[in-house]
């Protein structure tokens, strides 16, 4: 955790020296780094199956890194108060280990076992773009509104597979996978059947001063989850349309216009 913070520091010191020698605000390059916030809470009066056709996957803190550029309209050099462009967020990499809220939840509903529970992990890899206002109301101080495209695939989690007995006969399985678990697949599709492409739309807002800044996004949105799910060894599919809003707070670096 120390070797993480001193890292960070150090981003922060090369990012504002970087930016010391600028004549314009208007900087176009950034890397933002922060926390995802807590999404919908588990109910323990309900399955697993239920909480996540619902949408519920806990309510603990993710992380959120992203990289990505401004194409301003008027040159940097050339804008005084207000500049405007396309912002395109080029890759966003979200995660938010649920592990803790499957735990809880299975110490409230006695009628699981938290063992019985793996890849307790919501992940998320997106690109977004979209217009971009910039104003500059003072000296070095730049305010960002944005709306974006966000196109991303998701991997929902947790997997489900409980054995009536001790044999693992799979004619006792009963199980739920917030994918289309396919078992004879191959080659990367063991991999990427995990995971549900959607195109959601994203809103932010960044208030920077040089080179340092904060930002905060709020994607709203649905995902087509296609799922599979077995009982007593009887496997069968579905789908839902799940509710998913996701709201970051970060911290913005900006490099050099």
């Amino acid at each position: 955790m120390r070797t993480l913070f001193l890292f960070i520091c150090c981003i922060i010191h090369i990012t504002a020296t970087i930016g010391q020698g600028s004549t314009s605000p208007f900087r176009k390059g950034y890397i933002r780094l922060g926390i995802q916030l807590p999404g919908k809470s588990l109910d323990h009066m309900l399955s697993p199956k239920e909480n996540m056709v619902r949408g519920n996957f806990g309510n603990d803190i993710g992380f959120n890194i992203e990289k990505g550029h401004i194409f301003y309209f008027i040159p940097a050099g050339r804008a005084k108060t207000i500049n405007a462009g396309l912002d395109w967020t080029v890759i966003s990499v979200s995660g938010t280990p649920t592990a803790k809220s499957w735990k809880n939840y299975t110490r409230a509903n006695t009628s699981y076992v938290n063992e019985d529970f793996t890849s307790k992990l919501f992940l998320s890899l997106a690109t977004k773009a979209g217009p971009v206002v910039s104003i500059n109301p003072v000296q070095d101080l730049v305010i960002d509104v944005r709306v974006q495209a966000s196109l991303g695939v998701y991997g929902l989690g947790p997997v489900y597979e409980h054995y009536a007995d001790d044999r693992y006969d799979p004619e006792t399985l009963n199980a739920f996978y917030p994918y289309p678990y396919d078992e004879e697949a191959t080659g990367i599709k063991p991999f990427t059947q995990a995971f549900h492409a959607a195109i959601r739309p994203n809103i932010g807002a960044s208030v920077k001063w040089r080179s340092i800044g904060l930002a905060a996004d709020y994607s709203p949105g649905n995902i087509n989850m296609k799922y599979r799910e077995v009982t007593n060894g009887a496997g069968s599919t579905g789908e839902q349309k799940i509710t998913m809003n996701t709201f970051q707070v970060k911290l913005s670096l900006q490099g050099k216009k």
